[in-house]
Order: C-alpha cells, then sequence, then structure tokens
C-alpha cells in the first residue's frame, strides 16, 4: 500500500485522499487484493479475536527463523501476534492434522491421488566440531498428497470382475527375466555392438 501512496503523492502529486470511499475506489483500482488484506488489518486493531492476517504474520516470522522477542516486539506494535499463540497454533494444527486428512481423503475418495514424497537427508562434518556434535545430520520426510476431481480412481476390477493387480503380488519370475533381457545380456556387448 505504501508504493501505491508514494505514487499517487509524490510521483503524480495527487493530493491526500481523505474521503474513504474515494480511498478504497483507488486501492481497488490499484490492487484489488489489497483492500482485503487492509480491512483484516484496520479490523483487527481494535478486536483480538479478528487477528488472522496478524497470526499469518506471526507464523510467517517463525517459520523464517525470527527470534521470539522480534515477534513478541511486533506483537507489542499490533502488526502480529506473540510467539506463546504461534505455538499454540501450531499445537492446533499438528492435532487436527490426522482428522484434516483423514476428511480430505473421504472427501475426494473417488477420485485419484497423487503422491508425492521428497526423502531429504543431509549429513555433513561440522568444521569446528564440539564436544557433543561432530556432524550436522539432517533427515526428514514430505509428503504431498494432492487429488484430481476431474480423473476418477483406478478401479481394483476390470468391468469383466477381473482384477488389474497380479495375484502373486510381486512375481520373481517376471523380474528376473526383465533383468535378464534388459540389462544382464546388455552386459557383455560392447556399445557398438548394442548400437548396431
Amino acid at each position: 500500500m505504501s508504493s501505491i501512496l508514494y505514487k499517487n503523492q509524490r510521483i503524480l502529486g495527487q493530493k491526500i485522499i481523505y474521503d474513504p470511499d474515494e480511498f478504497k475506489i483507488m486501492l481497488e483500482i490499484e490492487d484489488a487484493d489489497l483492500i482485503v488484506s487492509l480491512c483484516y488489518f484496520l479490523a483487527s486493531i481494535n478486536n483480538k479475536y479478528i487477528n488472522g492476517i496478524k497470526a499469518d504474520i506471526g507464523s510467517y516470522l517463525e517459520s523464517s527463523g525470527a527470534s521470539v522477542s522480534s515477534i513478541d516486539i511486533l506483537a507489542n506494535i499490533g502488526l502480529s501476534v506473540s510467539q506463546r499463540t504461534v505455538n499454540r497454533q501450531k499445537t492446533i494444527i499438528a492435532e487436527n492434522h490426522q482428522e484434516t486428512v483423514n476428511s480430505y481423503c473421504l472427501q475426494n475418495i473417488e477420485n485419484i491421488f497423487i503422491l508425492n514424497i521428497d526423502d531429504y537427508h543431509n549429513i555433513h562434518q561440522r568444521n569446528q566440531p564440539t564436544l557433543l556434535k561432530t556432524h550436522n545430520i539432517d533427515h526428514f520426510v514430505t509428503i504431498l498428497l494432492n487429488s484430481n476431481s476431474s480423473i476418477p480412481k483406478i478401479p481394483f476390477y476390470l468391468s469383466n470382475n477381473i482384477s488389474i493387480h497380479n495375484p502373486k503380488s510381486i512375481d520373481f519370475e517376471l523380474i528376473i527375466n526383465y533383468i535378464n533381457v534388459n540389462f544382464i545380456d546388455k552386459l557383455g556387448k560392447s556399445y557398438y555392438q548394442q548400437a548396431g
């Protein structure tokens, strides 16, 4: 919003707008989303229960690594919620996570699910080891579950009541045959023999 006001007052040389309707029209012309954020922010100044944007700001600051004191200072100014509120919200989200995932799956049970798994490992030796740590080891897994309402789920049975899944589960003969044909046979051949 400051860039909009700066442009209007300094670059375009317009006078300060005191009329609320005119101010609203000016903001909507420049940035329609800004008016929503501004309304929430102004409403939250006088009401401690309307703090959605402040909570988002506090959560963003906390996830960005801001210190507890800096978040609390911004809360005292009125721009954010306190660190205690951020921690309380994180606890509520963690407690409701299982129910949220279950609800999402039940709502989209007739659609295909796309599951992305990112398994992250980070192992580094420290340049200056301490008495307690010689390495920094991080490991976490991120799972993104998404569904597409335009793609139906894959049926378990075909229309003639035959299962689409392999009844042997893991067919070791098929795997061995595939490895022999695609890999083992090519190991004994040179590049030119394989290309020719």
